[in-house]
């Protein structure tokens, strides 16, 4: 590929997101401006704010990636992210919006006693700080083609970079907007990818030249495979920033609609990305990195000014859904940890300059992190985000807003910790018929399920 035609389809959607993200930084006047927009926002915003957040650098190089070694089964990650904003779509936007509070935490806590609301808070900080590893990760796929010879360390400072100018300066506001450029720019490479494998292969030559095990979907095993998609399905029902977007939609409708296009759109890109990996493993089977699947792919096979544009796509990509992690976390330490505790951080200003130390914070530590020994699995990391955010958060808040006043306080409580202890441990000692995220919320559900009971018998015990 030719530099000057590649850095040139580079440079132009560089500059889209520079611009985007400093023009709308201009409307951005305090922390609430920050974290939700401008509270009139329509069916446009809704999509792009969680596609831009929710197809990231797992729906394309990391699906890629797997699929290259695994096959059709990893399209399963961007599948359950479609089932679960269809079901935002259908039950959950009436639910969040009438609770009327700030945060899902807020709404346990409401329920269940401020007591549940700090460790809780503290488990998901720590969950969401693990879903931006991989995206930084997937980076080192993308920069070092753009500009070869780019180390590690130098792609995910560039990233970091990116990412700053993407949500700091523009919050909601800015990662609406540019989450819409990115979903238009994404579906524009995975179709014309799709068109290059259907022509230099077609489905009948990825069956010819691969195992039938690649295309089987519960390639890991029924159970394995299921419990990995209800994970990614809970796990994104749990995810504040997908709560904040539609309660920032100026109507029930507008977010409805949102969610419902979310769930239309996002599986075909990892479908397609999926087949992808399996057309380079066909065509390329000694890739030194699988990790490079996608990337090389562009690479090869499409014209230089064009995969440019598509490399930087990439890129845009990892940092959307970096940025949208780092303003889930900057909401719920501000909403959820520090403004229970402190009046400090009520001046609009001030909570501004919360919200943005603390996204420069955790990239800084994130960005240090994906450097270092932790490896190139960029599904796995986000599978476990995923895993450990169910376990702690959806139980609970299930309870909250389906079953009000019949769970004992004090057994919600401890859910918490039962549920992310039970995932942390399965999913490290691998003898169970699910996966780590299945422990997890099976123990959390068992938790509720006693505080149930313990209720059920103080009701009856007062009413007597």
């Amino acid at each position: 590929m030719e530099l000057p035609l590649q850095f040139c389809g580079v440079l132009v959607v560089l500059a889209l997101i520079v611009g985007i993200g400093v023009w709308s930084g201009r409307y951005i006047k305090n922390g609430a401006d920050f974290e939700y927009g401008d509270g009139k926002s329509g069916t446009g915003f809704v999509s792009g704010m969680i596609m831009g957040t929710l197809i990231g650098g797992s729906s394309t190089i990391g699906t890629a990636q797997l699929a290259y070694t695994q096959g059709l089964s990893a399209a399963w990650y961007s599948i359950s992210c479609g089932v679960a904003c269809l079901l935002i779509s259908l039950i959950y936007v009436k639910l969040f919006r009438r609770a009327k509070l700030p945060t899902l935490l807020g709404i346990s806590a409401h329920e269940f006693g401020s007591r549940i609301e700090l460790p809780s808070a503290v488990l998901v900080c720590f969950v969401v700080f693990i879903a931006i590893i991989p995206q930084l990760i997937a980076s080192t796929s993308v920069l070092p083609v753009i500009f070869p010879g780019l180390s590690v360390s130098a792609s995910v400072v560039i990233t970091a970079v990116l990412i700053l100018v993407y949500i700091v300066f523009g919050g909601a506001l800015g990662a609406g907007l540019l989450g819409r450029v990115k979903v238009m720019l994404l579906y524009v490479a995975v179709l014309a990818g799709l068109f290059i494998v259907m022509q230099r292969g077609s489905i009948a030559g990825l069956r010819a030249g691969l195992d039938s095990s690649y295309f089987d979907p519960f390639q890991a095993g029924v159970f394995k495979e299921s419990s990995k998609a209800v994970s990614v399905i809970m796990g994104v029902l749990s995810a504040q920033l997908y709560m904040q977007t539609v309660v920032a939609a100026k109507s029930e409708k507008a977010a409805r609609r949102g969610t419902f296009l979310c769930a239309v759109m996002i599986p075909p890109v990892g479908i397609v990305s999926a087949l992808i990996g399996m057309f380079m493993r066909v065509n390329h089977p000694d890739l030194p990195n699988s990790k490079d699947a996608f990337t090389q792919f562009v690479l090869l096979y499409m014209p230089d000014f064009f995969g440019g544009i598509v490399l930087a796509t990439l890129l845009l990509a990892i940092v959307g859904a970096s940025a949208g992690c780092l303003l889930d976390l900057a909401t719920i330490i501000h909403r959820d940890i520090v403004s229970p505790h402190t009046h400090r951080y009520d001046d609009p200003k001030r909570s501004l300059r919360l919200n943005r130390l603390c996204i420069m914070f955790f990239l800084v530590a994130a960005g240090l992190l994906s450097t270092g020994l932790l490896g190139d699995g960029v599904l796995f990391f986000t599978t476990v985000s995923n895993g450990l955010r169910a376990s702690v958060i959806f139980i609970p808040l299930m309870c909250a807003m389906l079953l009000p006043g019949k769970v004992d306080r004090r057994w919600a409580f401890a859910s918490v910790f039962v549920g992310a202890a039970m995932c942390m441990v399965f999913s490290l000692w691998n003898v169970l018929p699910v996966d780590g995220t299945g422990a997890g919320v099976l123990g959390s559900a068992a938790c509720c399920a006693i505080g149930m009971v313990v209720q059920s018998r103080r009701n009856r015990t007062l009413h007597r």
